[in-house]
């Protein structure tokens, strides 16, 4: 079994490798889709992630049919164990009877004492589930409005100063011809809550000719419960830079879903559009029903939506 970990753990470093390596490929071809040098290489790498793919699959079957065996063989121990203590627990009651004297009252109580024990420490079990989840949750951050040139390597020369990274998710569709293509956004892990910190204070920076905007990584539903009464206003962010503004309201759904205003900021100096808008909407239900397309599709990004707080009056 130990062998089989130390398998597993090659073969997911390797995978890991191979990925990095099929996507920088994938990049330089999609460049230049005239080369088929690049096209040849590509699909070299291609063919040997699935191969390690498969091969991660029949180890875990191994693994699998290895557990199944020790359970049998625990599972045998195990009724052997208790045979023996019932017998055990026959002379017992045998010698006591024998000799007159009432079974032993400690046991039943140490017996009820280990059973009334399983409950609580379940729910200690699952509280400790809850504080690790929610710690799990701030080391995780969500990269937006990124160039869709950027590698692996990029992200992670990009948050170098903030922390070690621990792994890097990339948001991809799958196109009509196989391929799966680029979304414009990550998700970044950090080893410790220090560096998801420090990557979360940047904010909003410039990086390859793109506004890129980072956050703590939230659940896809989380807007939802976040939209406070009287909001009427959404941050719509990953949009491209030729985005204009008849396309966003059209996919937002114009005026049949309530929206009056659809604003895309541009940069002071050079007049170029940022990659993010903002839309507003008739009435905070309208804009409750918009959020639900948070994470979809818009000209070939992932859209990434939040409500803004309504206006106090002064």
């Amino acid at each position: 079994m130990k062998k089989l970990r130390v398998k597993a753990k090659e073969t997911e470093m390797n995978i890991k490798k191979l990925r990095v390596k099929m996507k920088s490929a994938r990049t330089a071809w999609r460049e230049d889709k005239t080369n088929s040098k690049l096209k040849k290489v590509y699909k070299k790498w291609k063919k040997e992630l699935a191969s390690a793919k498969e091969k991660k699959a029949r180890m875990g079957s191994e693994k699998v049919a290895g557990e199944k065996a020790n359970s049998g063989k625990k599972g045998s121990e195990s009724r052997a164990s208790k045979n023996s203590m019932k017998s055990r627990k026959r002379k017992n009651r045998n010698q006591t009877n024998d000799e007159g004297a009432p079974p032993s009252k400690r046991k039943e109580s140490s017996l009820k004492i280990s059973t009334n024990k399983s409950p609580s420490a379940r729910i200690t079990h699952t509280s400790e589930n809850k504080q690790t989840s929610q710690e799990n949750s701030k080391l995780k951050v969500f990269v937006s409005n990124l160039n869709f040139k950027i590698d692996e390597n990029g992200i992670r020369k990009m948050f170098d100063k903030c922390g070690k990274i621990t792994e890097v998710t990339w948001l991809e569709d799958k196109e009509e011809d196989g391929f799966k293509k680029f979304q414009g956004c990550a998700y970044v892990t950090f080893s410790d809550q220090e560096g998801a910190r420090r990557a979360t204070e940047r904010k909003e920076f410039r990086h390859m000719g793109r506004d890129v905007r980072v956050e703590y990584s939230r659940d896809k539903t989380a807007p939802m419960s976040t939209v406070q009464e009287g909001a009427v206003s959404c941050f719509v962010g990953n949009i491209p830079f030729d985005t204009k503004a008849e396309n966003l309201k059209d996919w937002t759904g114009g005026r049949e879903a309530g929206v009056k205003k659809v604003y895309i900021p541009k940069d002071k100096k050079t007049g170029n559009k940022k990659g993010y808008a903002f839309v507003e909407f008739e009435s905070t239900e309208k804009l409750r029903s918009f959020l639900t397309k948070n994470g979809n599709n818009f000209l070939g990004r992932r859209v990434r939506l939040r409500p803004k707080p309504p206006k106090t009056r002064r």
